[in-house]
């Protein structure tokens, strides 16, 4: 139904690196209490579509982490995003 077929699909290894690429915040926009909606855009054009995820690599006080989110939107290089915010302690 995705439109992909199971040779487009890569083997998952934990031990090799994921490819890093940058990007630069466009738009965030609270859009209420709960959610936020962030326009990134990229150097690079991905074969993408709304409802894939990209995996963001965030860096704070404590270290590095990541998160996926769901793209809701393609645009070219842009790539809107719908993140739930969850409440600390939940």
């Amino acid at each position: 139904m995705c439109g992909v077929t199971k040779a487009d699909f890569v083997p998952y290894d934990e031990h090799t690196p994921m490819e890093s690429y940058p990007a630069k915040v466009i738009k965030k926009t609270l859009l209420n209490p709960t959610t936020i909606e962030l326009i990134i855009e990229t150097e690079t054009v991905f074969v993408s579509r709304p409802g894939q995820f990209m995996t963001f690599l965030f860096a704070d006080s404590t270290g590095e982490f990541s998160r996926s989110y769901s793209i809701a939107r393609v645009s070219d290089k842009q790539y809107t995003f719908l993140i739930k915010l969850v409440p600390n302690g939940r």
